[in-house]
């Protein structure tokens, strides 16, 4: 019994349970451990014979015949957990616990083969490192083994092209880590049957995915699947192979919330060949790179749901390269990019051995935002989509390339279509291209219920929809998709279009103008492009005689009356001009011109106007004539002058008779009539027999007053005096009335009392003395003289004179200090006329001409403010006792030249 207990006490327990059936198995340097409720105690002979007894209810039995199907180990090295699994002949199940050092040393491969007893193993790592150091690789599992690893790290398994795992059974992976295994050939993770991989870390040392594939050509992916594989929640980096770098699947694929960043490949991180089936959702991948499908490309059956795509690259189809059926629902996409495709490439599939077709998409509620591509920023489609309720939002077709084959350029297109196509109830908004900034079309698109708002093209001849196959474009909405300068929503080289019932807003679409003329009313009909089928809503319409303002009127479905009126129209040979201009941005502004012959009763015609000067007398000389050009004899004319009835000093209306056709009018022009071109209006009243008309002149008014500004000095110190002198003249006569208000720099000059300074004229000259205050920066200053007085006309002119910067310069005393003690210097920093300095002064200090320091090393800067000079420091320790030189120096501002002086500091 003794010698019982004491091997109880230093090997441990070995429990295995399976029913009622208990049985104890012991082998050197393995250590069973249980938390069974049966009592297991075992012994041994001196040749290390293991006997088993099994302990219940405090009875104990030597019964060595059972079999016990279940085991659990503590293992201390990686022979030891190998001996267990493949000398073992009576456990079905055995747990194996890895225990003691944290790095097994992989010595030989595992083959879970007929010859392993065991069909249930599971080896809990217990966060332990298997490390092969490239010279094994780890496991191979027969089609009838189950095997599970959690929370171990595996590592270089690199070794004959072979993976690290081959499995034909059941292979689960929990909580593990993988670290370059079988990375240069071979894959980690060769399935025939049914692999589980949940929590697990894969993270390869690989510094250059692109330059590891050519290094290493015959490099295989992470997984190469013929079976089942379920892979969740794990996350996968730094991954390269010529193949499919994460999986290379032949088999049913399951991908849930995984992550997989800087993945490189030729043919897509994810492989699904042709009869294979692939669900992939909730996942991200980030920065991968391949030719074709920076992500995916698939031959086979694949649903991808609820995944992103940031940042992926490829040739052809940033994110997927596809002609298989694809599922592709509630997808985020980002900043893909691609020469061809930057997120989707879709082409069509012939099965030989079946004849079905394959190549379809089923592209909904997915979200694209700032893809790029040279063709197809979002997607290029060569087979069948239905692309419906997706956002694509600022993507961008650059000009990068050109594809000769298709005679294509580059940055054509957001969605690129060469085949067929249902496109429903998708936003489209601030997406980009050279051309077809939404859709570039050659095959057949149906193009309903979508809504675009500021799709652009910074083609000149290149519009956000481009159809060059058959499409149909129905009940969608367009607002803003224009550079506001021209038509550039929908284009089409062929007649193969049905386009209606679409909303157009703010697109400025462009229009044509036809006019017909009925007894001097103008009919207007404005039609847009026959693409949109569509009519003009809104707008106005001005109509112009001669160049001048005639008469306005709106548009209402397309058309507008407008009346032309008498006004500056003659009997024949007018030049109308019709502009139509939009409510808002919804249509492009468009002119018309054309002769019109008129059919009124009476006209007027103004004789030519010569220059006019201010003052003088304008003298007007019309004729009015009827509609056989025959001088008109009675009824009166008026006038009005720049736009406002003329009157006389009784303010009654001025009317002047007509005498055979003629009337003449003299009218002072004021003198404060500005240097402009106003004008003059006759207006025939009309009578009974004849109808009102109008006509309105322009011309020019010359001014003959000047000003002109001068001062005394060009250059001027502060506070120096410097004189403004304003000479004011009519027609070279002074003028002496009035005043004259100066500014400096467009600042009015005011007086002690904030009152304007008025410098009233005498003899045509207005001056005034200006003091220049302390503190203004010496620069050139800008000098305004204006004049204003109701018989004249505002005048205004200007000069400028220069200010110099002051010399500056210190009024301080001689000090007395102690060692380490506070020393104070007062004083003043004074201009040239012992005023204060202005403003704020930087002042540093010399003790024998050394700087003085703070106590960071750096030195030590002082603010002088308005000439105040208040310097306090602490006299340094080892400065000996005696007279010393104190130095003081501040710098040249804006407005002083910098000054230093010398004081006495006498330590005591």
């Amino acid at each position: 019994m003794f010698l019982v207990l004491l091997l109880f006490l230093f090997a441990g327990s070995v429990v295995a349970a399976e029913s009622n059936t208990t049985q104890n198995v012991m082998e050197d340097n393995y250590v069973q451990s249980s938390n069974q409720e049966t009592n297991v105690i075992q012994s041994a002979d001196d040749n290390s014979n293991v006997d088993v007894y099994s302990v219940e209810n405090n009875v104990i039995s030597g019964d060595k015949s059972k079999n016990v199907k279940q085991a659990t180990y503590s293992v201390n090295n990686y022979d030891d957990m190998y001996n267990i699994l493949t000398s073992n002949k009576n456990q079905k199940s055995i747990e194996i616990n890895l225990m003691g050092s944290k790095i097994y040393n992989v010595t030989k491969p595992l083959a879970i083969n007929n010859s392993v007893y065991a069909t249930n193993i599971v080896i809990n790592g217990n966060g332990h490192t298997l490390d092969a150091k490239n010279k094994k690789v780890f496991m191979n599992i027969s089609y009838a083994k189950t095997v599970t690893l959690n929370n171990l790290t595996i590592t270089n398994t690199n070794y004959k092209g072979q993976s690290t795992f081959s499995n034909n059974g059941t292979l689960t992976l929990n909580n593990c880590n993988f670290t370059d295994c079988s990375i240069r050939e071979g894959g980690l993770i060769f399935n025939r049957a049914t692999l589980y991989m949940q929590d697990c870390i894969v993270k390869n040392t690989i510094k250059d995915t692109e330059e590891f594939i050519i290094t290493y050509p015959n490099a295989r992916g992470m997984l190469t699947n013929y079976g089942a594989a379920y892979i969740t929640d794990s996350t996968i980096s730094n991954i390269a192979s010529s193949s499919a770098s994460l999986v290379d699947n032949y088999g049913y694929l399951y991908l849930k919330s995984n992550s997989l960043n800087n993945s490189a490949t030729d043919f897509g991180s994810i492989i699904s060949h042709i009869y294979s089936v692939a669900v992939i959702e909730n996942n991200l991948f980030s920065n991968c790179t391949s030719t074709y499908g920076g992500v995916i490309s698939n031959h086979g059956i694949i649903t991808l749901k609820g995944n992103r795509f940031y940042s992926n690259r490829a040739s052809i189809g940033g994110v997927l390269y596809n002609n298989g059926n694809v599922s592709f629902t509630s997808n985020v996409l980002r900043d893909n990019e691609a020469t061809l495709a930057g997120c989707i490439y879709n082409e069509v599939f012939i099965d030989k051995n079946t004849n079905e077709v394959y190549g379809f998409i089923n592209c909904t509620k997915n979200t694209f935002t700032s893809n790029r591509a040279s063709i197809g920023a979002v997607l290029s489609n060569y087979a069948n989509i239905t692309f419906e309720g997706n956002i694509i939002g600022n993507n961008h077709a650059t000009d990068d390339a050109f594809f000769e084959n298709d005679g294509k350029n580059g940055g054509t297109a957001v969605i690129d279509n060469n085949a067929y196509m249902n496109i429903y109830n998708n936003t489209f908004n601030s997406n980009t291209a050279k051309s077809a900034a939404v859709l570039y079309n050659r095959g057949n698109v149906s193009f309903v219920r979508n809504n675009l708002s500021s799709n652009y093209v910074d083609g000149d001849k290149s519009f956000v929809i481009e159809n060059y196959g058959r499409i149909n474009i129905t009940n969608s909405y367009f607002n803003n998709n224009t550079d506001n300068y021209r038509d550039m929503l929908i284009y089409s080289s062929n007649k193969n279009y049905n386009i209606s019932r679409n909303t157009y807003l703010n697109n400025r679409l462009n229009n044509t103008i036809k006019t017909s003329i009925s007894n001097n009313t103008i009919i207007v009909q404005i039609r847009l492009r026959d693409i949109y089928n569509s009519t003009v809503y809104n707008g106005s319409i001005m109509l112009y005689s001669n160049g001048r303002f005639n008469n306005n009127a709106s548009v209402s479905n397309g058309q507008s009356k407008i009346s032309v009126l008498t006004k500056n129209v003659y009997k024949s040979n007018n030049n109308m001009t019709i502009n139509y201009v939009s409510q808002d941005k919804h249509y492009l502004n468009t002119t018309i011109s054309f002769k019109y012959n008129s059919n009124f009763t009476s006209y007027v015609t103004i004789n030519d106007i010569k220059n006019v000067t201010a003052g003088r007398v304008l003298t007007v000389n019309a004729n009015i004539l009827d509609k056989n050009s025959k001088p008109i004899n009675e009824g009166y004319v008026i006038f009005k002058y720049n736009g406002l009835t003329i009157k006389d000093n009784n303010s009654q209306t001025v009317k002047v008779n007509v005498k055979n056709g003629k009337i003449t009018y003299n009218y002072i022009i004021a003198n404060n009539t500005k240097t402009s071109t106003p004008s003059i209006e006759v207006v025939y009243t009309g009578t009974d027999k004849y109808e009102e008309s109008r006509m309105l002149k322009y011309f020019n008014v010359t001014n003959k007053a000047t000003i002109v500004v001068t001062t005394n000095q060009s250059t001027v110190k502060m506070d120096q005096k410097i004189k403004f002198i304003a000479t004011v003249k009519w027609d070279s006569i002074a003028v002496n009335t009035g005043f004259v208000i100066f500014k400096i720099n467009g600042v009015t000059v005011k007086d002690a009392k904030n009152n304007t300074v008025r410098a009233y004229l005498k003899n045509g000259v207005a001056t005034y003395d200006f003091t220049i205050p302390d503190g203004w920066s010496a620069k050139p200053n800008k000098l305004s003289a204006v004049y204003s007085q109701l018989t004249y006309t505002r005048l205004e002119n200007k000069t400028y004179f220069s200010l110099n910067k002051t010399q500056a310069h210190f009024n301080l005393t001689n000090i007395t200090a102690k060692q380490n003690k506070t020393a104070t210097i007062k004083g003043g920093l004074l201009d040239e006329y012992n005023h204060s300095v202005c403003g704020a002064s930087t002042a540093i200090i010399k003790i024998d001409g050394v700087s003085y320091l703070n106590e960071n090393g750096k030195l030590q800067v002082y603010a002088i403010v308005n000439g105040s000079v208040d310097i306090k420091f602490r006299v340094p320790i080892d400065l000996k006792k005696g007279n010393h030189t104190i130095e003081v120096v501040t710098g040249t501002r804006n407005a002083y030249i910098g000054t230093r002086t010398q004081i006495t500091l006498t330590v005591q």
